[in-house]
């Protein structure tokens, strides 16, 4: 009813306070910034992010100003619509912002002081394992395996030596398969399958690719010597960002301009 007022809906709590303490006093007294949660929606597939898409699909073309931000998740990979109102994030999930080395040589030189380990080292292992792991996912998803990746902890089967970073796929990957109650006969034949979804989708950016929580384990991996857990090394890094790092024709940035602008 209140033509000036306009809204942008997101997942959750750590959307919400990233893009209040992006847009600090930038922010327009008659703009919000909302939590999917406030609103009274059935249950969708998709968690919270699913119910920002519903929401979005539910408004249609009425003339409100109600945008939404979501993880781009899998939708710009495998090419799928989303409704005009729904901004995706530019990487492939919100985590993809910190997952920079200005970010991470922050933590390593003002949160941990050290020069025994550089942010580019750091993120090839990212890149090379986190690569791996969203192939794995990827997988998943066009096989609608639904596998548990949050009940099968990724760091037990990542360690590191003088030569850098290892992987110990096939150890992981069994548990994953274990923890969905998928029988292990089709361990090679879903293995196979990860490495065809690999090559196929190899020219993906990075950045597309590897889910956040994949990135920061393997981080957290990484700097494992100090003695923080990965809730330590996630603290760190949303706080190394700035806000000069928002790029310019990003969706962030567009995300900006809609949240400051009258």
């Amino acid at each position: 009813m209140d033509r000036s007022r306009k809204e942008l809906y997101v997942e959750g709590t750590r959307d919400r306070l990233f893009l209040t303490w992006l847009l600090g006093q930038r922010l327009h007294s008659n703009a919000l910034i909302r939590e999917i949660a406030c609103v009274e929606l059935p249950e969708r597939p998709g968690g919270e992010r699913g119910r920002v898409v519903h929401f979005a699909e539910l408004l249609g073309g009425v003339n409100v100003r109600i945008r939404m931000f979501a993880d781009a998740d899998w939708d710009r990979v495998l090419e799928r619509p989303v409704p005009s109102r729904v901004w995706l994030t530019d990487n492939r999930d919100l985590e993809g912002y910190i997952l920079r080395e200005e970010c991470l040589d922050k933590v390593l030189s003002l949160g941990l002081s050290t020069e025994k380990i550089t942010a580019s080292k750091i993120l090839k292992a990212v890149n090379q394992h986190g690569r791996r792991l969203g192939a794995t996912r990827l997988m998943s998803e066009l096989e609608l395996l639904d596998l548990p990746f949050q009940k099968t902890d990724v760091a037990k089967y990542l360690t590191v030596d003088a030569d850098g970073m290892s992987l110990d796929f096939q150890g992981f990957f069994r548990a994953l398969l274990q923890n969905a109650g998928v029988s292990l006969t089709r361990l090679s034949e879903l293995q196979n399958r990860v490495n065809a979804v690999e090559a196929s989708y190899a020219k993906v950016p990075d950045a597309q690719m590897i889910h956040g929580k994949d990135a920061v384990a393997i981080v957290a991996v990484a700097l494992s010597k100090f003695g923080l857990d990965q809730k330590e090394i996630t603290r760190l890094l949303w706080t190394s960002f700035e806000c000069g790092f928002v790029e310019s024709g990003s969706v962030l940035g567009t995300v900006e301009t809609f949240l400051q602008e009258p």
